[in-house]
């Protein structure tokens, strides 16, 4: 019974530290996004897709999450 317990409590910490790494991750990598551009984030400028259409695309394209797709279109689109 207290083998059960262990396991599973180093189930629940092993798997909050992979949602926490995988945020952190999610998060770095729309800063560098947001810092080099590219030409595959080129259309956020161009304003041809709305706002929306954009965050979408980007959140489909790398997986970065709505939160964090969000957040580089709106920084692009503000420069």
């Amino acid at each position: 019974m207290d083998l059960q317990v262990i396991f599973n409590i180093v189930l629940v910490f092993g798997m909050i530290y992979l949602v926490v790494r995988r945020y952190i991750i999610a998060s770095k990598f729309a800063d560098y996004m947001i810092k080099n551009g590219g030409e595959e984030i080129e259309f956020i400028k161009e304003n041809k897709l709305s706002f929306s259409e954009c965050v979408k695309l980007i959140n489909k394209k790398h997986k970065i999450g709505l939160v964090n797709a969000y957040s580089v279109v709106n920084c692009l689109r503000k420069m």
